[in-house]
């Protein structure tokens, strides 16, 4: 007597329980929403970072930043050009004020700090998702800090000093490696005293 059964997917879905559909079902539509947001994150960071590289140039080219100013002020700006926008314009106003150097540079390093942080969060919204999806049971946590604890100035030297290796002294190469920008980067090295 030979038994024949149809192995095929649509007959196994249709002939198992309600409770086996409903999770197969479930698992369906968070892969579709888990590479939905893969697919959108993925564009929007490569938007940012050809945005980025393009206020890069402008800005080191060496042109007016009264009219750099001006250009991101015209259109929505993103990224590191919002960035600029928020510290040029808190520098004039505070300058225009009569603040002293030292106040009116201070203002403008907080204006940026604050929309670098609003840039960093709209980059970052929605990955609190990806991250459990996608990950196996009992492995949540990612990176730990180790008992004895660590030096973190020493630990960002060291990973300053290996992009610089890996990228052949070039700073910008170094700074798309490590996900800071070029300025950040510039800052950090000699925060840190490091020669290049």
């Amino acid at each position: 007597m030979t038994v024949t059964h149809d192995l095929s997917i649509i007959s196994l879905i249709s002939q198992a329980s309600i409770l086996v559909q409903l999770v197969m079902a479930l698992l369906a539509t968070l892969s579709l929403v888990s590479w939905y947001w893969i697919f959108r994150k993925s564009f929007r960071i490569r938007q940012a970072r050809t945005e980025t590289d393009k206020f890069e140039r402008d800005f080191w080219s060496g042109g007016d930043l009264n009219a750099l100013y001006e250009s991101a002020s015209r259109h929505q700006s993103d990224g590191m050009e919002r960035i600029f926008e928020a510290g040029y314009r808190e520098f004039t106003k505070l300058r225009a004020k009569g603040h002293d150097h030292g106040a009116t540079l201070d203002g403008a390093r907080r204006a940026m700090r604050a929309t670098h942080q609003r840039e960093i969060d709209d980059l970052e919204a929605h990955l609190a998702f990806l991250a459990p999806a996608g990950t196996p049971p009992g492995q949540e946590r990612g990176l730990c800090l180790p008992p004895e604890g660590i030096d973190l100035e020493r630990l960002t030297r060291d990973l300053i000093v290996q992009a610089l290796e890996r990228a052949g002294g070039n700073r910008s190469r170094a700074a798309r490696l490590l996900g800071i920008s070029r300025p950040t980067l510039i800052y950090r090295i000699d925060k840190h005293k490091i020669r290049c």
